[in-house]
């Protein structure tokens, strides 16, 4: 083999490396929140997703906290894969909040949408609006909320890069790793990092 080839053959998939570190974000962020996970895997791909965080089965989130939980664990593993020199960039606040305004329009042109995490961010983003409303808390609805709520997921997986990276390290060597592995590997990267 030529010194090139090996060097390509070394590399990991610029593709499945996002993958890894996008489920590694989503679980990191669950079990931030106390979700405990069935598994997460990275093959093979799952309704047209190339992986999954399986929680374990718990209720739809309902209030404004856990609405805002369960949508910074959704915008955890975009924020995780594009921190990743091979992703692409974050977006800033301007395009985020010009991507949740125009969703609606947008799903309309492509129904699958509705199922990524984009999609799942905006409607639980819009439960959360309408809870508040219905209870008449004074707390920002809207897009500039949700932005808010997107920084405090990328301030959390900065935080707990350790445990993302960690994660998606094992799921190179290790397809499919059960809940109780994840948190063994998050816990002890975090452990490593103090």
């Amino acid at each position: 083999m030529e010194p090139a080839e090996l060097n390509r053959a070394a590399r990991p998939d610029p593709i499945d490396e996002r993958v890894r570190f996008h489920e590694a974000g989503h679980a990191v962020a669950y079990l931030h929140h106390g979700v405990a996970l069935q598994y997460v895997t990275t093959s093979p791909p799952v309704g047209g997703h190339r992986g999954e965080t399986k929680t374990v089965d718990r209720p739809d989130p309902t209030g404004v906290t856990e609405l805002q939980n369960e949508m910074i664990c959704t915008a955890a593993g975009e924020i995780a894969e594009k921190r990743l020199p091979t992703g692409p960039r974050l977006p800033n606040g301007y395009e985020l909040i010009r991507r949740f305004d125009t969703y609606p329009r947008r799903v309309l042109q492509d129904p699958s949408l509705a199922a990524e995490d984009e999609g799942i961010f905006v409607v639980l983003g819009q439960a959360r609006d309408d809870e508040i409303l219905n209870t008449g808390a004074d707390v920002p609805i809207g897009s500039s909320a949700w932005l808010q709520i997107w920084q405090q997921a990328e301030q959390l997986i900065e935080k707990l890069w350790p445990a993302v990276s960690a994660i998606a390290s094992a799921l190179e060597d290790q397809p499919t790793l059960s809940g109780s592995e994840v948190s063994a590997i998050a816990e002890a990267a975090m452990r490593e990092r103090s």
